[in-house]
């Protein structure tokens, strides 16, 4: 069984690895860029128009794009972030939004698979792979979205690699866990830990239930490490500014918003809550600056304006 686990880990590093170098414009244009067109009798989310997507919003795109140009029936067998035209900055993912995804779609009604690349908010390359899986997935079988899998991430103490991949990856598949016989549909979040190995949480797409937390040795072997208990319901990036003032209070008191962010969601589930005592201001300004640029973007000034 173990080996049934490595050889699907193996499979989706190709995938993810060789989807670039398929990449490419049509009459110099993106093929597809995300509407509000509907799937599934579902609007597409407008997050599609941004440059940055939860793997949801991914997921909309190839979507739309495979049935209008693939196949009507189609399911979906992977959804993974890459790295393909991001900056080399450990702060990719954050609020659980990549700029590249790769998804792998199948169908009752075709022998091969369907391969889409979107990068910056759309659908840079499509093509039919041999890439076949007895098991795919919908919508209805997911409950988190990559934001929130982000909360989960920094609360367990999940940080943004910057050397063997950048950032916060996401992923959903089907993979092995354990001595399961059928293998288990599962979201993981991979970074690194406070000393800089890999890292990666694998929860339970069904249920949001943390499956399992390991750690990459130096070795290469992976060690299960602790899970942190939290039973509460974490905030929405909307409730975070409007409930907690993320925002105002970086503004004021000068603090690194990943940082507060973290705070914030360990007092809430802890019952212990101080998260703007725990915090310490930026010095010098120019280093506080280049954090609320990666996490609010260009223009962060005049964020909420």
């Amino acid at each position: 069984m173990k080996n049934k686990k490595i050889y699907v880990s193996l499979i989706i590093v190709c995938i993810t690895l060789s989807a670039g170098l398929y990449a490419g414009y049509k009459d110099g244009k993106p093929l597809f860029q995300g509407n509000n067109e509907s799937v599934d009798s579902e609007a597409v989310d407008a997050k599609e128009k941004e440059s940055d997507l939860t793997l949801f919003g991914a997921w909309n795109l190839a979507l739309n794009y495979a049935i209008k140009n693939w196949d009507k029936d189609v399911k979906t067998q992977l959804i993974a972030s890459t790295d393909t035209k991001d900056s080399p900055c450990c702060r990719s993912g954050i609020n659980g939004r990549r700029s590249c995804w790769n998804i792998i779609m199948n169908s009752p009604n075709k022998s091969s698979q369907y391969l889409i690349h979107i990068v910056e908010g759309a659908v840079l390359s499509a093509q039919e792979i041999t890439q076949p899986s007895e098991y795919s997935f919908d919508k209805a079988d997911i409950i988190l979205d990559s934001d929130e899998m982000y909360n989960i991430a920094i609360y367990q103490d999940l940080y943004g690699a910057s050397e063997w991949a950048w950032g916060y990856h996401y992923t959903l598949q089907y993979e092995y866990i354990g001595a399961e016989e059928t293998p288990i549909l599962t979201l993981s979040v991979r970074g690194v830990d406070n000393s800089g190995f890999e890292k990666m949480l694998t929860i339970d797409a069904a249920s949001g239930e943390i499956l399992l937390a390991s750690v990459k040795n130096d070795k290469g072997d992976w060690d299960k490490v602790a899970i942190k208990d939290a039973s509460k319901d974490f905030p929405t990036e909307d409730e975070l500014e409007t409930e907690y003032g993320l925002y105002e209070k970086c503004v004021e008191y000068h603090f690194d918003p990943l940082e507060l962010r973290k705070a914030i969601l360990n007092g809430i589930a802890t019952n212990h809550f101080s998260p703007y005592s725990e915090c310490e201001s930026i010095t010098p300004i120019e280093e506080w600056e280049k954090a609320m640029e990666d996490y609010y973007g260009e223009g962060w000034e005049n964020f909420g304006v």
